[in-house]
């Protein structure tokens, strides 16, 4: 087990001690959990030095041991903590069994949810926020990996310019749903993501028979399109290409050559199929977190 946090905090470059989060496997035996205990409170020593400690979580007090996706699960939830800045207490949590100690480690286990800490490095820029994740086999296999924050470009485009805006469902009652979910998304977005945001709900959604679309330079631009629709704004209206109901396949395929927007709005919301990748050819663009399909299509 020491072999293995060693050598993948090695070869992602990061010190042990830059970790704020460890997901542990957490058998919940006696035996299992002294040998992780060990194996992970080696390179956080708290004669090291260093003010920062790390906190120890478990998800299986929440779903059970998921057996031979125990590992998954415990990746999916260590991301979604990174994703929103907490260090998740674990459940029902008393004390650790008296056999067990963290006495000499940076270790600790939150016993409620807490803030992510904020790090920065010597010249004072902020750090991305760091977690460690363990798991093993039954048959002996070691496996712990070091998961870094994604962090967005520094210097994203200040003026996105003019993008399409894409929205479908399967009825006209789940687009306006949608419609509404992404209006909200768009009030607190930031600005400079605009177009990721137009890309993301392009290229990541799948394109159903209910759809509208319509040009905007800006995501403020953008929700106040998607809110003249909803309430019927015949002004708004009139810039909107709306279809309830198309077959995507009837239409012919669309290259993708960004010469009228306007005209790929309509010919989208007609059924036409557009090459979204040709029309961004030469950006740098990245899928970003947008509501997605209501339940109900």
């Amino acid at each position: 087990m020491k072999t293995a946090v060693a050598h993948a905090h090695a070869d992602a470059a990061i010190a042990p001690g830059a970790v704020d989060y460890i997901e542990t496997h957490g058998m919940s035996s006696l035996l299992a959990d002294s040998a992780e205990l060990a194996a992970l409170g080696a390179g956080h020593r708290s004669e090291d030095g260093g003010e920062h400690v790390t906190y120890l979580g478990n998800v299986k007090p929440c779903i059970g041991h998921t057996e031979v996706v125990s590992g998954l699960a415990a990746l999916v939830k260590t991301a979604q903590a990174i994703r929103h800045g907490v260090i998740p207490a674990i459940p029902g949590f008393g004390q650790p069994h008296p056999d067990l100690s963290l006495k000499g480690t940076r270790l600790r286990i939150a016993t409620r949810n807490l803030p992510w800490p904020e790090r920065t490095d010597d010249a004072g820029r902020p750090l991305p926020r760091r977690a460690g994740l363990h798991s093993f086999g039954i048959g002996g296999v070691n496996a712990y990996v070091v998961l870094e924050q994604h962090t967005a470009p520094a210097h994203p485009d200040d003026d996105p310019g003019a993008h399409v805006l894409v929205l479908s469902a399967r009825s006209a009652d789940a687009l306006r749903e949608r419609a509404r979910r992404l209006t909200h998304r768009l009030a607190g977005a930031d600005p400079r993501s605009w177009a990721d945001i137009a890309y993301t709900l392009q290229v990541g959604r799948e394109a159903m028979g209910c759809r509208l679309a319509f040009v905007a330079r800006s995501t403020d631009e953008a929700a106040r399109v998607l809110g003249g629709w909803l309430d019927g704004d015949p002004d708004t209206l009139a810039r909107v290409a709306f279809t309830d109901g198309v077959d995507p396949v009837a239409e012919a395929g669309h290259d993708g050559q960004p010469t009228h927007l306007d005209d790929v709005a309509e010919q989208w919301a007609a059924g036409a199929s557009i090459d979204w990748e040709l029309m961004h050819r030469g950006a740098r663009r990245r899928r970003i977190p947008c509501p997605g399909t209501p339940s109900r299509g």
